[in-house]
């Protein structure tokens, strides 16, 4: 289960190819790459920022920027999203709202809002509820995030997450054959939400995360690296410290992702 809400996410439908209590789709989505690889017209970005949320942020800006209309929901307002949002939308942050995860042993935990939203700022699902109203979309006639987990929990019935094995060996990675370094970008503990990585004495800790290049002595030594690198992500690049790191394994380089991104 990725993130705190994953299982929840999936029984929701959350997914391209599936709705709710896992029913298909008769008309499959695209997933987040996709829509990039292959621009929309519009977006809805919802608490996400494109400079920090996407495993490639230069895609993302360059899909964002592409398009004819865009729209940001968030709490908070990125330099990204102000240069490429047509509208951007305040919702309130997960502390200010109510809501409900499910974990993977199938736990409902639904918790309140600590506090009232700020300003005009709204609670995400209201904002989405308001967006559906004016499409004239159907589903969207909540008066609660109570009563779209209760219609949820009756939709599903008695389905809950199940934890699988998956079958067959395990295969072992294809061996380094001279060619090119194999790319370990885990998200930092300090930079997963744009809540922490606007929080100064967060990220003066280690685990914030730095923008640096780690890898072995032995690759180093092969691809004549010094104090610092030049890599590449498409048409950007960045020069970073080099690291000689014993943990990172042959044929793979450690660049952790969302590193020293500034934000409004």
């Amino acid at each position: 289960s990725d993130g705190p809400n994953g299982a929840g996410a999936w029984l929701a439908g959350a997914l391209p190819q599936r709705a709710a209590a896992g029913a298909a789709r008769a008309r499959q989505g695209r997933h987040a790459l996709a829509m990039l690889q292959s621009p929309r017209k519009a977006y809805v970005l919802f608490n996400c920022e494109p400079e920090a949320d996407f495993a490639d942020p230069q895609l993302a800006r360059q899909a964002l920027g592409a398009a004819d209309f865009v729209v940001g929901v968030g709490a908070f307002i990125s330099p990204a999203l102000r240069e490429h949002a047509h509208v951007l939308l305040p919702t309130a942050p997960f502390s200010e709202t109510s809501g409900t995860f499910v974990n993977i042993e199938g736990r409902w935990q639904s918790f309140g809002g600590a506090g009232r939203p700020l300003g005009e700022a709204r609670p995400g699902w209201k904002v989405l509820r308001v967006l559906g109203n004016v499409l004239n979309l159907d589903g969207f006639d909540f008066d609660s995030s109570e009563a779209v987990r209760d219609a949820l929990r009756a939709e599903l019935g008695e389905r809950c997450p199940e934890p699988v094995r998956a079958a067959g060996p395990i295969v072992s990675a294809t061996p380094n054959d001279g060619g090119a370094l194999e790319r370990i970008g885990d998200v930092p503990l300090y930079a997963s939400d744009a809540l922490v990585r606007r929080a100064p004495a967060l990220e003066q800790t280690q685990d914030a995360g730095c923008a640096e290049l780690r890898l072995n002595a032995a690759e180093a030594v092969r691809f004549g690296l010094g104090d610092r690198a030049h890599v590449t992500q498409g048409a950007t690049s960045a020069l970073l410290p080099v690291v000689i790191d014993a943990r990172v394994p042959d044929g793979a380089a450690w660049i952790p992702a969302v590193s020293a991104v500034p934000l409004g």
